[in-house]
């Protein structure tokens, strides 16, 4: 067994961390903060340095569960989405749309945005999902799952590991259930963009903390470039949205 004294600083609160003594730690009977075994073990600037990053990683989780809680109450279920454009007969224009969402059965924010603004829809629609597997590599036969909601809308799930780039345009085209080969330049792949407004909620992080996240979340990588889509052939329609 190690000799915890050979420890070294990253490493014991590595392991006070998974003792679940963050909040609170015991020395010799007395309590002391997490910041005073920080700054003892890695010294000052160590500490601050690693306090830093959980408070990052902290407001990184909590916002965008604010933020993935915040449009789940804005949008309608794909099935009422879907309802309402037969029932008011919402004029088709020629064309597939793409549009990217993370909740299956809720309906895309720039799909409901697009048609609330323009009051028309594309022939064709395709909600699409992009799952990441703890996996290193998916089987290209396993890799998309199609199904067919009526009134021109299909949606759309495609995994791959998490070592895999994904590329939509091309799994598409190998799709031969949606038929897109011949007309693949003529698919609009419409992007969600969100515009958070720092401290518009009534209930939350504190303002600096909003104000990070969105600087954080300014800073993610862009969903064109990241799913390899030809940015002649994508379209931002935008959100505003209070954490």
């Amino acid at each position: 067994m190690a000799d915890p004294r050979a420890e070294s600083g990253v490493t014991r609160l590595a392991r006070l961390s998974s003792a679940g003594a963050l909040a609170a730690l015991k020395r010799g009977g007395d309590r002391v903060s997490l910041g005073e075994v920080i700054a003892e073990e890695l010294g000052l600037v160590g500490g601050l340095v690693i306090l830093a990053l959980f408070t990052a990683m902290g407001t990184w989780r909590k916002g965008a569960r604010l933020l993935a809680e915040r449009i789940a109450g804005t949008t309608s279920t794909l099935e009422t989405f879907i309802g309402r454009i037969e029932a008011e007969r919402i004029a088709r224009i020629p064309g597939t749309g793409v549009f990217f969402t993370g909740r299956l059965e809720q309906t895309p924010p720039a799909l409901q945005q697009l048609v609330r603004h323009t009051g028309v829809l594309y022939e064709r629609v395709i909600i699409l999902t992009v799952v990441i597997e703890p996996q290193p590599k998916t089987d290209p036969e396993e890799r998309i799952e199609i199904k067919d909601l009526g009134a021109g809308f299909h949606r759309v799930v495609l995994h791959y590991g998490f070592m895999q780039r994904p590329n939509i345009p091309s799994e598409l085209a190998a799709s031969e259930a949606l038929n897109l080969t011949a007309e693949l330049d003529k698919v609009h792949y419409i992007i969600g963009h969100v515009d958070l407004l720092a401290g518009r909620k009534l209930r939350g992080m504190a303002r600096w903390r909003d104000q990070l996240f969105v600087l954080m979340a300014s800073n993610t990588q862009d969903a064109t470039a990241y799913y390899q889509i030809p940015a002649a052939q994508a379209m931002k329609v935008g959100l505003q949205v209070g954490i």
